[in-house]
């Protein structure tokens, strides 16, 4: 790792969500799945953060470091759709 990775750097990252990395698209196949809302996929979330991480990490790390995959935390809330 070089010096300039520290605590508390920031990076940013925007994403246009396309249809097809909406929750039906994971398994179209399942009529339960398919008939789901179009909201982004949580499979997708995680790599995108990974993606973000990553972007982030890559001017930090040496060579022989950049294969290390970052830790992640964080908590999802189920969706609550109107009755």
């Amino acid at each position: 790792m070089k010096p300039t990775l520290k605590a508390g750097l920031k990076h940013s990252f925007a994403y246009k969500v396309p249809e097809n990395k909406t929750v039906p698209y994971t398994y179209p196949e399942s009529p339960i799945i398919a008939a789901m809302p179009k909201v982004f996929a949580t499979g997708f979330m995680i790599v995108l953060m990974e993606w973000t991480c990553t972007q982030l990490l890559s001017e930090h790390l040496t060579r022989a470091r950049a294969a290390s995959a970052p830790t992640l935390m964080f908590r999802i809330s189920p969706l609550l759709l109107p009755a």
